[in-house]
């Protein structure tokens, strides 16, 4: 995996013997996201809370895209409208 030792030493342990996979980049900032739930009352958040919620809202907005895509391809248009999102949103 790696040719030299030296840098072998740096890396984490999950690394070095390849238990981490390599994760897809988010489009939702950890962050903000956190912040968000901690806004709205939860004290202290898992990691892996915040990460299902960011999941859950990825799937959401790809599913709500591609309905109002519909929508923008039945009026005949390639861009996408507030009015088209309206429509998917209220549709879903």
């Amino acid at each position: 995996m790696v040719d030299n030792p030296q840098k072998l030493r740096r890396l984490p342990k999950q690394l070095k013997s390849g238990g981490i996979k390599k994760m897809a980049k988010k489009v939702f900032a950890w962050s903000p996201v956190r912040k968000l739930m901690k806004d709205n009352g939860a004290e202290m958040v898992a990691r892996d809370a915040v990460d299902a919620l960011i999941d859950y809202l990825e799937k959401l907005a790809k599913g709500m895209t591609n309905k109002a895509l519909e929508m923008t391809r039945h009026a005949g248009r390639k861009k996408l409208t507030l009015g088209d999102m309206d429509l998917a949103m209220t549709i879903v």
